[in-house]
């Protein structure tokens, strides 16, 4: 008889975890002084961006140059991963990372799937043991330039990059978890959708 054969696909700020792990990975990594003091000097771009003059892209980029414009690779990463093993243990939703348990021990194939940086994320997916679809960032002789390599991966742009490494008829079912309106093309395309659900 066939097996069961079925698709995981979780957001993760906000849905794995308590809040945006982009801004709190920055805060933690340049310190109070120094990232409220790039607030204040982003803040034109923000307000241009909450009046939604400016998308969603081209706002994390002026953040991503702003605080780590010029960083090498190397340096990022041990941050990356000090911040992984040390701060976001206290910031993860345990139930939904129990789901994520839940649907490895089923045997489902599980991808998270965020519009933050693979560049740091790899860390969390490979201590999870789960494939992961991301923002990338660009790269040059192992400088991060600030800018984004390719879309950003929030909205429609999480189903064409989910898309692109999987075929929805391959799957008996597939779930969506998510909390947001950058989850919502994630959710339509799933089974069983999950907006804001904890307790399962």
């Amino acid at each position: 008889m066939k097996g069961r054969n079925d698709l995981a696909l979780f957001d993760f700020d906000g849905t794995i975890t308590t809040k945006d792990t982009l801004i709190d990975l920055l805060y933690h990594l340049k310190g109070p002084f120094h990232f409220w003091w790039g607030i204040i000097k982003l803040s034109p771009f923000i307000i241009l961006f909450l009046l939604k003059k400016m998308p969603n892209y081209r706002m994390k980029e002026r953040f991503l140059t702003a605080y780590l414009g010029g960083m090498s690779v190397t340096e990022f990463d041990k941050y990356a991963e000090e911040y992984t093993n040390k701060r976001l243990p206290h910031i993860l939703r345990t139930r939904v990372v129990e789901r994520i348990a839940w649907h490895k021990n089923r045997g489902d194939r599980v991808i998270l799937v965020s519009a933050s940086l693979s560049l740091w994320l790899h860390h969390f997916t490979e201590k999870q043991g789960i494939e992961l679809i991301a923002t990338e960032a660009t790269i040059e002789n192992g400088i991060i330039t600030g800018t984004l390599l390719g879309k950003n991966c929030y909205g429609p742009e999480k189903v064409a990059r989910v898309q692109k490494i999987i075929k929805k008829e391959d799957y008996d079912q597939i779930w969506a978890y998510g909390d947001s309106r950058g989850d919502k093309e994630m959710l339509t395309m799933a089974d069983h959708s999950f907006f804001k659900v904890y307790h399962f």
